[in-house]
């Protein structure tokens, strides 16, 4: 039983400090994060796979804001980025300026049969899903609010 007015995250403490970056939606700034996500992730010694999808989904992500948010000034859409750990899970929040875009009922690419017949584009939202164990949205204070999760050890469409 816990105690009167206490919540969970009281009664236990999250050990691991959570990284906060605010970047504008350009693509000059994916590198730094990027960058910024890798050094913050090392002293979990998460396996190269996981590291990998997660680089993976944010590329896709910061970029599909740089170039597809929408109308924005010259510095691009303002980019709040936090990243967590947890002891199962990985846990990403991007928040976004930009045109309003749920990404959970848009319709995945579909893989070319072959290099020749491939196009640009559509592949992205496919990537996002298979990389991630749960995927979130919401609309709030005209921003998009995407929530993504990664198994620490594995992820849940295997390879």
């Amino acid at each position: 039983m816990k105690p009167h007015g206490a919540d969970e995250r009281e009664l236990h403490p999250n050990p691991h400090p959570d990284l906060h970056l605010r970047l504008n939606g350009v693509r000059e700034a994916v590198e730094p994060a990027r960058l910024a996500v890798l050094k913050f992730l090392e002293p979990a010694a998460l396996p190269a796979r996981v590291v990998y999808r997660i680089e993976l989904v944010l590329e896709e992500l910061l970029l599909n804001v740089a170039l597809h948010g929408g109308p924005a000034p010259a510095e691009g859409h303002i980019v709040d980025l936090t990243v967590s750990l947890e002891d199962e899970r990985v846990l990403v929040c991007l928040s976004a300026e930009g045109l309003p875009f749920d990404p959970r009922p848009a319709a995945a690419g579909v893989p070319a049969p072959s290099l020749e017949n491939a196009t640009p584009g559509g592949l992205g939202l496919m990537l996002v899903r298979r990389a991630t164990v749960a995927l979130d949205y919401e609309r709030r204070d005209d921003r998009n609010v995407l929530r993504l999760a990664f198994d620490r050890e594995r992820n849940a469409h295997q390879d």
